[in-house]
């Protein structure tokens, strides 16, 4: 209520019962405001300063809209199962597709075993096993893991990437299996006869090798490589341990050797 005297000039001021009305508002809300005069810039300019009981963190909360609100949370709820489904993807990728590769790459193996068996141009080859293919074609046969059409595939490349799907995929059990037998042959050495396995007792992926090497060897006057020679290039496949054991990279060597030339 406004106060007057004689009825007719206000005792306050319409502007003073403006701010009066004001203050008391903020006074309700819990907001206190503060105005003061500061010289800017050459000029003399009213600030107001408004203070709120609230915590900063409690300002504007709850004025969210719904759907908003929503929103937000199916994201994170996608974020989170985005995260789970890539989690669950790298642990298959990690424990189930080196097996499928290992798989691919001794099927490729034997895929080159058959395409070169009997056939002379290649086990001719003068290096064949030895020398390296072009690092183009390696690449590829590698890669696409192919079995078939490797009709006009240098066999170096061929040869080379028999070796490389050895290198690549020997399994720990096989290479345990196969130090094994290289040491029983060399206990048996003074004997009459050297102890090496049948050919079937041997991992898979040694018979191969061994296969491919005794055709190749059959044809060592033309392409100098001889079961010596064979050995030196398989042996140092099948090992997982020290390759700087020279020593035991020796026996390795004779013992594939002593395998192709039987």
């Amino acid at each position: 209520m406004i106060m007057s005297l004689s009825g007719s000039k206000p005792v306050i001021s319409p502007q003073v019962n403006d701010q009066s009305k004001t203050q008391v508002a903020e006074a309700n809300s819990g907001k206190v405001t503060q105005e003061n005069e500061l010289e800017l810039a050459g000029e003399t300019r009213s600030v107001r300063l408004a203070e709120t009981p609230l915590k900063a963190e409690e300002v504007g909360k709850g004025r969210m809209p719904s759907q908003t609100y929503v929103t937000n949370f199916l994201a994170r709820i996608n974020d989170s199962l985005s995260s789970l489904f890539n989690n669950i993807l790298n642990f298959v990728k990690e424990k189930v597709l080196p097996q499928d590769k290992a798989k691919a790459a001794m099927a490729q193996n034997e895929a080159i075993l058959a395409f070169v068996s009997g056939n002379e141009d290649i086990l001719k080859e003068v290096g064949f096993l030895r020398l390296s293919g072009g690092f183009g074609e390696i690449n590829e046969l590698k890669k696409s893991a192919r079995t078939e059409g490797f009709e006009g595939t240098g066999p170096h490349a061929l040869g080379s990437t028999f070796k490389q799907n050895i290198r690549d995929n020997l399994s720990e059990e096989d290479a345990e299996s196969i130090s094994k037998m290289v040491d029983t042959m060399v206990e048996s050495r003074g004997r009459d006869e050297l102890d090496l396995p049948a050919l079937d007792e041997m991992p898979k992926i040694a018979q191969d090798a061994i296969m491919l090497g005794k055709q190749v060897a059959a044809y060592s006057d033309v392409n100098k490589m001889d079961a010596n020679n064979l050995g030196i290039v398989f042996g140092p496949n099948f090992r997982l341990d020290d390759p700087s054991n020279l020593s035991r990279t020796s026996q390795y060597n004779d013992f594939f050797a002593k395998m192709i030339a039987s």
